[in-house]
């Protein structure tokens, strides 16, 4: 760890000086009256960008060690990376699991539409807006439900209602 802190310390001097450098042509083509001194400047300028480009991806690389070589961190990370992608992946299979989707047949979600006589399958009243298949997850719980039960099964999961 103290000799990664050396690199750092290393690697900000050098940078820095870099940019000084290209600063100062680029404050000399600034002031400069003729315009062959200025190309002259402005060039001297340019020759300093590939450095601070690569000095960047050194940053980059001396803040993530594996970059460099270090196993230890390197499988450390990777370990620390996968835990997270596991935990997400097993919230969002739970939130899946958890939340109703509601697919409305005639892609209409008014409750003042009408579609022709349909019998909901929870309630067994009749409606004539869009009728709706509900899911659970990836199961399939009503094949035709009013608009009305949507509603209440998705508010009552804390869902927004999609039926207005």
């Amino acid at each position: 760890m103290n000799n990664q802190i050396e690199k750092k310390n290393r690697f900000e001097r050098i940078f820095s000086s870099i940019v000084q450098k290209r600063n100062f042509f680029r404050k000399k083509a600034e002031k400069a009256r003729k315009f062959e001194n200025y190309k002259k400047h402005y060039n001297q300028e340019k020759k300093y960008n590939p450095f601070i480009r690569r000095g960047i991806e050194l940053e980059f690389r001396l803040q993530f060690p594996s970059k460099l070589g270090d196993k230890d961190i390197l499988a450390q990370t990777q370990k620390e990376y996968k835990r997270r992608v596991a935990e997400r992946k097993k919230e969002g299979k739970e939130k899946f699991d958890n939340s109703y989707r509601a697919i409305p047949l005639f892609w209409q979600t008014s409750l003042g539409a009408d579609y022709g006589e349909f019998i909901c399958e929870h309630c067994k009243s009749t409606f004539y807006h869009s009728p709706s298949e509900l899911y659970l997850g990836k199961d399939k719980l009503y094949n035709c439900i009013c608009g009305h039960c949507v509603n209440i099964k998705m508010s009552q999961n804390g869902q927004e209602e999609i039926f207005n």
